[in-house]
């Protein structure tokens, strides 16, 4: 997870941390949705630009599987824009393939940069290949 606080003033106040979560955890915090409690042991509170334990507002985000998604569908549609219709093109089954796991693979369990590094690749495959008439606007082929 990556953690903010407001404000933040220079890149050196974020920090990669780990989420805890146990049984005692969940039980006692269960009606408190939208807190986050921070170590008061270590230094991370320092770290975040000087939180004080006094209500400063912290902004939390694990990865975004959303954002690989939409890079998933770029990746495709730049693929499918240099392929003819009706074509069945593996590299689009494949973009496919990696959206259906993303959807189902828990944040914890995805490599970013293997999923980022697999777009790159089918991508490059495309890359000198014009986009085909049928999809450009009218503007465009004048």
């Amino acid at each position: 997870v990556a953690c903010f606080r407001a404000p933040m003033t220079c890149h050196n106040n974020i920090r990669k941390m780990e989420v805890a979560n146990t049984d005692d955890m969940s039980y006692w915090y269960q009606y408190m949705k939208t807190c986050t409690m921070l170590n008061a042991w270590d230094t991370t509170t320092q770290a975040l630009n000087g939180a004080d334990k006094d209500g400063d507002t912290n902004m939390c985000t694990l990865m975004e599987k959303d954002v690989l998604i939409e890079e998933v569908s770029a990746t495709a549609a730049f693929i499918a824009y240099r392929t003819p219709l009706n074509t069945k093109s593996e590299d689009l089954i494949e973009c496919s393939e990696i959206r259906e796991n993303l959807l189902i693979t828990s944040p914890k369990n995805i490599n970013k940069q293997n999923i980022l590094n697999r777009l790159k690749t089918l991508k490059e495959k495309y890359l000198k290949l014009p986009v085909f008439s049928y999809y450009l606007d009218d503007s465009e082929n004048a």
